[in-house]
């Protein structure tokens, strides 16, 4: 009897000690502060990940970027339009200004080579940009007879000050990347007739200035981009 009741109460006495010890369960649905899902952690995660709609592709080509540019407002481009009063300023050999911009009829302007007869030349004053500019679109509207060439180029100035050669506009109103950053451009028209009658007539001409635009080399361009090309033309000189 003595027995039995002693493991009787040692018995009680275990199962008091254990309540007394173990720590209350917790309620339902609550997690604890060092649970692996605690909100903080989650945050950090996602401060990790890219946002959507800003992501960038390091690799992207430059004729990717250039159609993301044109797909843009381009609420930041400038654009100056040069017309009949404008081009009473600039350098002119053998052109001259009426109701549009023409070459001239100085019979000294002998063209030294080609299918035509006489030639002038009109060059843009130089313009400086604000900010350096990585490209450029150049517009030209003008009419021409069947028996007459007009030839349109442009030139940029470097960060060192120094103006680069003259290139040819193949495209027009097409964006042309640049093979360094500009701080100035110049354009100018090259009028080829065999008498003034014919010669070809500018009514404007229109540079614009993408805002922003990537700077690249035209090295990294691909062989189908419409860059610009040097010119081969034989230049031609007034002759006596």
């Amino acid at each position: 009897m003595k027995v039995g009741s002693l493991v009787l109460f040692l018995g009680f006495v275990l199962v008091v000690l254990f309540c007394l010890i173990s720590p209350p369960l917790p309620p339902a649905g609550n997690v604890e502060a060092n649970d692996v899902n605690r909100p903080e952690k989650i945050i950090s995660r996602k401060e990790n990940q890219p946002s959507i709609g800003h992501r960038q592709n390091p690799e992207a080509s430059p004729a990717a970027l250039l159609e993301a540019q044109e797909s843009s407002s381009g609420t930041h481009d400038q654009t100056i339009t040069n017309r009949v009063t404008d081009f009473v300023e600039g350098d002119h050999q053998n052109t001259v200004v009426t109701d549009c911009l023409r070459m001239g009829n100085d019979e000294r302007f002998l063209c030294q080579a080609g299918p035509f007869r006489y030639f002038g030349i009109y060059t843009s004053p130089e313009k400086e940009t604000s900010e350096p500019i990585g490209a450029l679109v150049l517009d030209l509207k003008y009419t021409q007879a069947a028996e007459s060439d007009l030839g349109f180029e442009y030139r940029i100035k470097n960060g060192r000050g120094e103006w680069l050669d003259w290139r040819e506009v193949a495209n027009f109103n097409a964006p042309i990347l640049l093979e360094c950053s500009a701080h100035g451009w110049q354009y100018r028209l090259i009028f080829y007739a065999n008498d003034f009658v014919n010669s070809p007539r500018v009514a404007s001409v229109a540079v614009t200035q993408p805002d922003p635009y990537p700077n690249l080399s035209s090295s990294s361009l691909p062989p189908d981009y419409p860059s610009a090309a040097d010119e081969n033309r034989t230049f031609l000189s007034a002759g006596n």
